[in-house]
C-alpha cells in the first residue's frame, strides 16, 4: 500500500486485519485463532482495494466520532476529528437542563446530531439531509445509538423550519472547484455534493447565514464549521447580516475551524 501512496499503510493494514478477524484491538491478535482461508481471502481483497485508494472507513463500514462508532459507506461523508470541535463548543453554550432545540443542517451520517442528542439528553435535536444515501445511513446511526433525533429529508437551500431553534449547527459543503481538483483520491470517493460548493466554497455559508437567521430564537446561536481559509470571510458575512458576538475557534492543529455567532432579532 505504501507504493500506492497510502499515508498510513501499517495502521490501515492492521485495522483491516482486525476487521476481518472480528477483534477490536491489536493486543487481541495474539489470542485470536489463525485466520481461516475465507478470512485470509477477504483480507487480501480489502488490502487490494485499499491500495486502490478506497477509503479505509468505507472498507471497514464504520468510523469513530467523539468516542462512538458510526456507520459509514459510499454515498456519505466520513466524519472527521476536526468536526468534533463543533460538539465541544455546542456543549458549552447551554447550562444543564436548558432543554435547547437544535437543528443540524447537512447532517450526512448524523455524527453531529446523534452525538449532541446523546451528550445532551435534555436537548431536542433535528437533522436535515437531502441525499437519500446519506439519509439511510443517518437513520441507521440513530437506531444504532438509540438517539432521539428527528429526521428531515429536505434541501438546506429551500427548507424552512416550522419552529425556531436555540441553535443551528452545520458542517456544510465548502470545497471550491479549484481545491476539489487537488483532493486526495480517497476524498474524491466521498460524495461530491457533500464536499463541493460554488462561489469559491462560500455558497452554503451565504445561504445558511441569510436564510436561517429567521429560524433562530432571539439570542439563538449559529455554529458553522469552516474550511481552513474561510473563517474570516464567514465572520464578515455574519457581521453584514446582523449577527452579534461573532467568535472564531481554532482546532487542535491551530486552524480557524469553527465560527459561532448570536442572532438578536
Amino acid at each position: 500500500m505504501a507504493q500506492s501512496g497510502v499515508d498510513s499503510p501499517r495502521f490501515d493494514a492492521t485495522q483491516l486485519l482486525l476487521h476481518c478477524l472480528g477483534v477490536d484491538s491489536p493486543a487481541e491478535l495474539f489470542l485470536a485463532p489463525p485466520p481461516s482461508p475465507e478470512q485470509q481471502a477477504r483480507y487480501r481483497v480489502l488490502l487490494r482495494r485499499r491500495a486502490g485508494r478506497e477509503p479505509l472507513q468505507y472498507l471497514l463500514g464504520f468510523w469513530e466520532f467523539y468516542g462512538r462508532r458510526f456507520h459509514v459507506r459510499e454515498g456519505v461523508l466520513i466524519p472527521r476529528p476536526d468536526t468534533e470541535l463543533l460538539i465541544d463548543l455546542s456543549l458549552q453554550f447551554f447550562p444543564p437542563g436548558a432543554a435547547p432545540q437544535i437543528l443540524d443542517l447537512c447532517s450526512g451520517s448524523g455524527a453531529i446530531a446523534v452525538t449532541l442528542a446523546l451528550e445532551r439528553p435534555d436537548a431536542a435535536v433535528d437533522a436535515l439531509e437531502l441525499s437519500t444515501d446519506a439519509l439511510e445511513v443517518l437513520r441507521e446511526n440513530i437506531a444504532l445509538h438509540g438517539a432521539p433525533v428527528g429526521v428531515i429529508g429536505d434541501d438546506v437551500i429551500t427548507y424552512h423550519p416550522s419552529h425556531p431553534y436555540d441553535m443551528i449547527v452545520s458542517n456544510p459543503p465548502y470545497i471550491s472547484g479549484q481545491e476539489y481538483a487537488l483532493l486526495q483520491p480517497e476524498v474524491l470517493c466521498e460524495p461530491r455534493m457533500a464536499l463541493l460548493a460554488p462561489q469559491d466554497g462560500m455558497y452554503f455559508y451565504e445561504a445558511i447565514i441569510c436564510r436561517y437567521r429567521e429560524c433562530l430564537k432571539p439570542g439563538g446561536r449559529l455554529l458553522l464549521e469552516a474550511g481552513s481559509t474561510q473563517a474570516q470571510r464567514i465572520a464578515a458575512l455574519l457581521r453584514q447580516n446582523g449577527y452579534k458576538e461573532i467568535e472564531i475557534h481554532r482546532d487542535l492543529a491551530k486552524i480557524e475551524r469553527a465560527v459561532c455567532a448570536i442572532w438578536n432579532s
